[in-house]
């Protein structure tokens, strides 16, 4: 394959937007660049990554739904595809229709491979769970988001920020400890999820 028509993988993987094999998507690889990629285009005061904000809105689900696991589950993986295809604001991706349906695309597979539920539960609770997070970042992030009138009366949950500062303030994660953050929920979250997979088999056999 030509440089430039793949993505070049931490796992060394060529990894084709247009023709994905699902046996390329890696956690590994979802982690580390997630962990990497700056949330907002880059343009909030501090760096803020893909993968603390999933943490936060993992954290998010599971105290609005402690005992929905496959809701937590759905959060914490709900933006893995811009490990592959990046963090296009929302203003520009819905002006790139191509991009959304590549996009669409590989979140289907990256369901298949771990497992997602795409029920209309969960889509509005991710839903939920992401603009929570979004009305409880932005105001921590930016001097002004009046702008913002859709996030102005969600409730905001700043206790679930992964780290703060000696006096309160939070203190957003670099990569390195967002990457150790986000694998360590999501090992403890699978096994969770997979030990009450297998007792509901049980309970049905």
């Amino acid at each position: 394959m030509k440089p430039g028509f793949a993505i070049q993988t931490l796992a060394g993987h060529a990894f084709d937007p247009k023709n994905v094999s699902i046996d390329k998507i890696s956690i590994n690889d979802i982690a580390h660049a997630l962990s990497n990629l700056c949330r907002y285009a880059g343009h909030c005061r501090k760096f803020y990554c893909v993968a603390e904000h999933s943490v936060l809105t993992y954290r998010i689900a599971k105290e609005l739904w402690p005992d929905d696991l496959e809701a937590q589950w759905a959060a914490l993986l709900h933006d893995a595809t811009e490990a592959y295809v990046g963090d296009v604001p929302s203003p520009l991706k819905v002006l790139l229709p191509n991009y959304v349906e590549i996009e669409d695309s590989l979140a289907r597979k990256i369901a298949r491979v771990f497992k997602i539920r795409n029920t209309k539960d969960i889509r509005a609770k991710v839903k939920r769970v992401d603009m929570a997070a979004l009305a409880t970042e932005a105001p921590n992030l930016f001097e002004d988001v009046s702008h913002w009138t859709q996030i102005q009366e969600l409730e905001t949950f700043d206790h679930l920020f992964a780290s703060r500062s000696f006096c309160g303030i939070w203190k957003p994660l670099g990569p390195g400890a967002s990457l150790k953050l986000f694998m360590d929920t999501y090992n403890t979250l699978k096994a969770r999820r997979d030990n009450e997979r297998e007792r509901a088999e049980i309970c049905t056999n």
